[in-house]
């Protein structure tokens, strides 16, 4: 067995948080609070947004997402954090700061607060988005201005095939879990879906090299119709990114 390499240094765990109707709080109205909440709207959770006053990306969200997103205009207060998951404080007040802290620890909440390190359960990488792929970056808090810096020089090397990799690898892996039983099989088959021809062959248009290439390996009169059905439907996605 390979041996397994250990490194004492990494005080994170990454993880993507499914937050999927979850109930989550920013305390904080300004600019940091509305980048924070740009990017939590798009996962689905319910949002307590708690301030003084509000700054007008959060109000232009809000108008976007109303059923979906509460404010709440007054300074935090004790008992403000209950029965949420996930608590961003977004306040430069340092004792509003300790004071959310000490309620998110006493109610077992996860919390991010901006710019204190020693107030975080976690901190939040500089990320890519592009439909199913997500890249993450970070420096443990040391550094995110060099984070964002990574990120900007590995979004220029992001390409749309990426993309259209991930959609085809994900549905035969699906097409090969429902569809081939022999386990050891399956999970040979599963192995090979990272090839990095694939890619190339995107790029180059070359859906003929894919087709044959899937064939070497899922058999081509039980499967033929699934197959074409879905170089089919990439090469569609494929002509929609080269017009946008």
């Amino acid at each position: 067995m390979e041996d397994i390499k250990i490194f004492n240094n990494y005080k994170y765990y990454p993880v993507l948080l499914n937050l999927q109707n979850k109930d989550v709080i920013i305390i904080g109205g300004g600019k940091v609070a509305a980048r924070k909440l740009k990017t939590l709207i798009t996962t689905g959770a319910y949002i307590k947004i708690i301030s003084p006053e509000f700054c007008k990306d959060i109000i232009e969200i809000y108008n976007q997402y109303p059923n979906q997103i509460i404010l709440i205009k007054r300074k935090y207060k004790y008992g403000d954090l209950q029965d949420g998951f996930l608590v961003i404080a977004a306040t430069c007040n340092e004792k509003c700061q300790n004071e959310i802290y000490k309620e998110a620890k006493e109610k077992n909440i996860l919390i991010n607060t901006v710019n204190n390190l020693a107030l975080c359960d976690f901190i939040v990488p500089s990320s890519i988005f592009l439909e199913d792929l997500i890249i993450s970056v970070s420096t443990q808090g040391k550094t995110p201005a060099v984070s964002r810096l990574i990120r900007k020089r590995l979004e220029s090397q992001i390409i749309p095939s990426y993309v259209l990799l991930i959609e085809l690898a994900g549905e035969l892996r699906e097409y090969i879990k429902q569809n081939i039983y022999d386990e050891e099989i399956r999970h040979n088959l599963l192995k090979k879906l990272a090839e990095p021809k694939l890619i190339e062959w995107i790029e180059r248009n070359k859906w003929d090299r894919i087709e044959s290439w899937i064939y070497k390996f899922i058999d081509k009169e039980k499967h033929s119709q699934y197959i074409e059905t879905l170089i089919k439907k990439i090469k569609e996605r494929y002509k929609n990114f080269n017009k946008n």
